[in-house]
């Protein structure tokens, strides 16, 4: 190894590299260029509801009472009985009920119609039907205990109502297929389910005090939010790509170094008679 690595390595190893690192940068560059200005085109076609979009509120109701020994301890610990639907309601929101959901939904709508009909088309994570995953699924519905009682409800809003109604039946069957046979110190019962069609704000009125928290009021494109996105759908990929090709160039120049200097020939005390130096293609007379 050379006793001194300077740039000029790092500019011999890129003209010697150049018609290489010109590939695996343009093509790159140009396909982040395309999605940046694909997702920028899809915010503006996105047709954004306004505060006076409807929506369809499916709400399912289930009492949860204690069984066996639950019953006797139920009696001595107050605390302890109100808990009893927590752990229904954690293993509804869990990644497993989820999951759960996601494929049932999967088997009857395409992944595009669940987008455009419920409030994930206002997820600036989804710029395309491909992003829609599992976890995105806890955008659809919420499962909450009410108040202190025994009582939990399975809250869904979406722009359909068979896209409401299918995400908490899916629920309901999750719970009597998987929870029910989890837990044995409690029994779960539907008491009921509630359709309403209401305005989006009316919907975020009556839930906020419910502690349901997905519904959020979008507004079309703006500047900032069209940055945001090409900042993350183009500017940050292509910068990564300029970084890693530099790094490969530093490590292909520091690990085959070329002699480049007058000085690289010291080490080895090998007399230089004079130099050459490149000022560009010497022209043909």
């Amino acid at each position: 190894m050379f006793e001194h690595f300077g740039i000029m390595d790092i500019f011999s190893t890129i003209k010697k590299y150049k018609i290489t690192l010109s590939i695996i940068t343009i093509f790159p560059i140009l396909f982040f260029g395309f999605k940046g200005l694909k997702a920028i085109k899809n915010s503006f076609n996105n047709e954004y509801p306004k505060e006076s979009s409807n929506v369809y509120l499916y709400t399912s109701s289930y009492h949860v009472e204690p069984i066996g020994e639950a019953v006797n301890y139920s009696k001595m610990d107050a605390g302890f009985y109100k808990s009893l639907p927590n752990d229904y309601v954690a293993m509804i929101n869990s990644d497993q009920c989820m999951k759960y959901v996601y494929e049932k939904l999967l088997q009857s709508y395409s992944k595009e119609y669940i987008i455009q009909n419920s409030l994930l088309k206002e997820n600036e994570d989804i710029s395309n039907v491909d992003d829609l995953n599992i976890s995105h699924i806890a955008e659809l519905y919420e499962a909450k205990q009410y108040e202190s009682t025994m009582l939990l409800n399975i809250y869904s809003v979406t722009y359909n109502e068979e896209l409401s109604k299918l995400i908490a039946d899916t629920c309901n069957s999750y719970i009597y297929e998987n929870i029910s046979k989890i837990i044995k110190h409690s029994k779960i019962n539907s008491v009921g389910n509630t359709e309403q069609y209401l305005s989006l704000k009316q919907a975020q009125e009556e839930l906020e005090p419910l502690g349901y928290s997905l519904i959020e009021i979008s507004q079309p494109s703006t500047l900032k939010s069209i940055v945001k996105l090409l900042i993350k759908q183009t500017i940050i990929p292509i910068i990564l790509i300029i970084a890693l090709c530099l790094f490969i160039v530093f490590l292909i120049a520091f690990l085959n170094p070329v002699m480049n200097r007058k000085s690289d020939f010291n080490e080895y005390k090998i007399p230089v008679i004079g130099e050459i130096k490149n000022n560009g293609k010497i022209k043909e007379v």
